[in-house]
């Protein structure tokens, strides 16, 4: 045990085998093995694989140390994977949608059952809540918009408070806020399994404290966010149910469940910034290594250098004057082994030195060349990092698997939400009337969808940065083996990014969230429209009614 050094930065830990390459044993074997270095007792009665090979005096033998280190290193990123996310994580299960089980607390470690008393509690609750609201809403007697209409009171905003404004919010509240905490609650393993897989990663990229510091801090971040746009969407419903005919028990029940579309929400922001910074440090990696690689390293070349280059083989001279110029600009390399065979050499065409040649030719030829030590250990790192890669992009598949279908519900309902009191807000706008209570109960869910496009469409850009950055990347001095790695990689990051889909119908992106908003707006459209035909309607019915009473 003297041997450990530095607990909190695993990554100074050597691990050396006897041939001196670095190795570490796969943790999933060391799941069942953890309570065995806690206690002296029960490593010394452990299996023979994991007790002490040496005397007591001697301490661990050298395997067994390496397999300590190992588990402290993976607990290390494992901890912090989960503190980082321990503001969503708390809400997930104060709302139910996380069971106990799922965390390491101590009243949940004794747990046996996957549903504790607490999480089924709050389980059944939800749909207790939503029993409680239908029945709140058949208890009322008389709506204002049963009353009659006449053209003087036709343009009065009391016309959409009925029993089909309120059936249809509470249809569309609690179809989302039920089907999150249910499929929350029965994918929490898979919850779990993202982050672990993710500690994993973290343990390849040796990220560092602060970067899980940061993604706390914007968890906590977002978390204020939702709970300003829930304080607004709460107010324009207040005055909204106030005028519509008091019911508090039904107003808070609405609260409650816009609280749980809040805490899905932040539960998916976070799962995109998460594989977000994991790329970020991907791409970084990628950045630092293909930096000798470029094509002008020492001084990059000004634009006009760069256009003389671009234009000098098919401008300046001819084809064949150009690759013979060209030739002996670009020295041979040593690894070209060029041979030159005298006796068939025959007449060749001297080239036209005379010529003025841009100056940006000549500075690949003053840079150190890469040697085969140099190239072989990039080809190794590119396809370790390749495999990185394909990590994260089966990270990307679970947050799919985990909230797609969760997100395919949560846009249909809210888009069914925008276009109700989208509807109701224009039409009385339209008529003079302004309602502020239906534009207050409209930023929420709004804002809800614009964030659900926006993080999946960072979460598709930076997944596409790695690729960017190896596009930079120039294998004219390398080997056949080197140009094959680095296309490989190229292909597999222009192929495999991060997508969001809601349930693999359609993908997530700021482009579909514009064409959902396009197709809203004309849904609205044509509601006001045929408001308005069914308003003159009443007037026309009125005024034949007026006149034939005064004939």
């Amino acid at each position: 045990m003297e041997e450990i050094t530095d607990i909190e930065n695993p990554n100074t830990v050597p691990y050396q085998d006897e041939s001196g390459q670095g190795t570490r044993p796969s943790s999933n074997t060391l799941i069942n093995e953890q309570n065995n270095f806690q206690d002296p007792d029960s490593v010394s009665q452990g299996p023979a694989s994991l007790s002490p090979s040496q005397s007591a005096s001697e301490g661990l033998s050298e395997e067994d140390t390496k397999i300590l280190l190992e588990k402290e290193f993976d607990d290390f990123y494992e901890d912090r994977v989960h503190k980082s996310a321990g503001p969503v994580v708390f809400l997930c299960k104060c709302i139910g949608m996380l069971p106990l089980i799922w965390t390491d607390d101590e009243t949940g470690s004794e747990c046996k059952s996957y549903f504790n008393m607490y999480t089924f509690l709050v389980f059944v609750g939800w749909i207790g809540l939503s029993v409680v609201s239908c029945m709140r809403i058949d208890e009322v007697p008389a709506w204002p918009a049963d009353g009659i209409f006449t053209p003087e009171n036709a343009t009065e905003p009391i016309r959409f408070f009925g029993r089909v404004t309120m059936d249809t919010y509470a249809g569309a509240l609690y179809a989302n806020c039920i089907v999150a905490v249910v499929f929350g609650v029965f994918k929490s393993r898979k919850f779990a399994e993202v982050l672990f897989t993710a500690a994993e990663i973290d343990s390849q990229l040796e990220l560092k404290e602060k970067h899980y510091n940061k993604i706390k801090n914007k968890s906590v971040f977002w978390v204020v966010v939702e709970i300003l746009l829930i304080i607004s969407h709460s107010v324009g419903l207040f005055f909204f149910m106030e005028d519509a005919g008091r019911d508090l028990i039904l107003y808070g029940c609405f609260v409650l469940a816009t609280l749980a579309i809040a805490v899905l929400d932040l539960q998916y922001i976070h799962m995109c910034m998460v594989l977000c910074k994991r790329y970020r440090m991907l791409n970084k990696i990628i950045g630092h290594i293909i930096k000798p690689f470029k094509t002008f390293r020492s001084e990059e070349p000004s634009n006009e250098m760069l256009q003389k280059i671009i234009h000098y083989r098919w401008e300046s001279v001819k084809k064949e004057e150009a690759r013979n110029t060209f030739d002996q600009i670009w020295e041979p390399s040593e690894k070209d082994n060029p041979s030159v065979d005298m006796d068939n050499l025959g007449n060749p065409v001297k080239p036209d030195f005379n010529q003025e040649v841009p100056v940006a030719l000549w500075m690949k030829g003053g840079e150190k060349e890469i040697s085969r030590e140099e190239e072989t250990t990039v080809i190794l790192q590119l396809d370790i990092l390749r495999g990185i890669h394909s990590d994260l992009h089966n990270v990307g598949q679970e947050i799919n698997q985990l909230l797609g279908f969760q997100m395919l519900i949560n846009l249909i309902t809210t888009l069914l939400v925008i276009v109700m009191f989208g509807f109701y807000f224009a039409a009385c706008a339209y008529d003079g009337k302004f309602y502020w209570p239906f534009l207050v109960m409209l930023f929420s869910p709004i804002f809800r969808v614009l964030f659900i496009g926006h993080w999946a469409q960072v979460m598709k850009d930076t997944s596409m940065k790695p690729f960017w950055t190896m596009s930079q990347m120039s294998t004219l001095d390398g080997s056949p083996k080197l140009e094959r790695q680095v296309q490989k990689f190229s292909l597999q990051a222009s192929q495999k990014t991060a997508r969001v889909t809601a349930a693999g119908y359609f993908y997530i992106t700021r482009g579909t969230i514009t064409k959902i908003f396009g197709l809203v707006f004309l849904v609205v459209f044509l509601l006001v429209k045929f408001d308005r035909l069914e308003r003159s309607s009443i007037e026309v019915t009125a005024s034949v009614s007026a006149s034939a009473s005064d004939a």
